[in-house]
């Protein structure tokens, strides 16, 4: 896979460990796009992110 666009929004500075999640929300033949929701130990949001990959066959 190959990124082609990735865009990321920080909300607050990480002061804990991190646990991300990632959901791919609509996949074709050749790309997918993924959001990733990065949390900290209380839950808070601290950034978000989408990512657009092209898939190689």
């Amino acid at each position: 896979m190959e990124a082609k666009h990735l865009s990321v929004s920080y909300f607050a500075p990480a002061r804990t460990d991190l646990a991300a999640t990632a959901e791919v929300v609509h996949r074709t033949r050749t790309t997918t796009t993924t959001e990733v929701v990065v949390k900290d130990t209380q839950g808070n949001t601290v950034a978000r992110g989408q990512v657009t990959s092209r898939i190689f066959h």
